[in-house]
């Protein structure tokens, strides 16, 4: 492994890479710490900064790819000679300057999202990454009960992980995620059709299963409203056709189409504001979490099934 990684491609799965890279260098003993590449003056103190006591330090530095391609030639004079002790991942979208720039001297790493039917693989593989098998029978009854949305997936094969033992079957999805299913179902139905009562009843069902987290919700609602946007955009698109170009089940469409009468433009563009808002307070935002996660999720559905004139009494 060489002392500097660079990572591009799709945001999601740099994160998992990251993931991977960060756990190698952990298990050398290297402390880890992150810079913002627009700030290069701290972006290379880090860089040539050795560990206050000798254990090694991983710099992480992930943002826009021109930030980091206004410092290219600092970052290849860096990459010729490394100080010892000091490793780094550079993360960002697209750049076909540092892959040029950093490729001889880097382990560069591209990532992109799997084709639709390529997705069970994608499963199997990020499973084993975390020392556990699936069956590719089961990745695909997954994929077939989740979707084809990569946060969604990931979030679901690690709740398999972590309440099975062995090889992971077609009977471990479907006793953890077929009930299931059909809460979920009728929870997204309820919140469509704005309907708070039972939408809060049928949330705190799925909290209390254990088998469904606040931020899975949030990412499950997220792919609700984009099916939703979606559907107003291109009213007569077949359901197949945008479930397949979106990655998502075709549930999700079926049932935005069903219930697009309730919400227009501004309540699309209001519900994605709302779910990226309850997104950043269950990950820590900027101020961190104050409030119980469940509570956060409860609020979230209680706007997004009120309408705007019930969030702004509110506000």
């Amino acid at each position: 492994m060489k002392q500097l990684t660079l990572i591009v491609g799709d945001e999601f799965l740099a994160s998992v890479e990251v993931t991977r890279v960060r756990a190698a260098w952990e298990k050398k003993g290297f402390g880890v710490e992150e810079a913002d590449p627009e700030d290069a003056q701290a972006v290379f103190y880090a860089l040539d900064t050795p560990a206050m006591f000798g254990d090694g330090r991983l710099v992480i530095v992930r943002g826009k790819a021109a930030a980091l391609e206004r410092e290219a030639d600092r970052l290849v004079a860096w990459a010729e000679r490394p100080p010892e002790g000091i490793a780094a991942v550079l993360v960002c979208g697209a750049s076909a300057k540092l892959k040029k720039a950093l490729g001889r001297l880097a382990d560069v790493v591209e990532v992109a999202a799997p084709k639709p039917w390529e997705t069970p693989e994608w499963v199997v593989r990020y499973l084993k990454a975390g020392g556990r098998v699936i069956k590719r029978d089961a990745a695909a009854a997954l994929v077939e009960a989740v979707g084809t949305d990569l946060r969604d997936l990931a979030g679901r094969a690690e709740q398999l992980a972590t309440s099975t033992n062995g090889a992971i079957g077609v009977a471990d999805v479907t006793r953890l995620f077929r009930g299931h299913d059909t809460q979920l179902y009728s929870f997204l139905e309820s919140v469509l059709a704005r309907d708070t009562g039972p939408a809060l009843r049928r949330l705190n069902a799925l909290l209390a299963s254990g088998a469904t987290h606040p931020l899975v919700l949030t990412t499950t609602l997220a792919n609700q409203f984009r099916a939703l946007a979606a559907v107003r955009e291109t009213p007569g698109a077949p359901p197949a056709a945008l479930a397949k170009e979106l990655g998502l089940s075709v549930g999700y469409l079926n049932r935005a189409r069903k219930h697009a009468r309730a919400f227009d433009a501004e309540d699309v563009r209001r519900g994605f504001e709302l779910l990226a808002r309850a997104d950043d307070t269950l990950k820590g935002g900027a101020r961190g979490n104050e409030l119980p996660d469940r509570l956060v999720v409860e609020l979230l559905v209680l706007e997004l099934g009120g309408g705007r004139e019930a969030s702004a009494t509110r506000r």
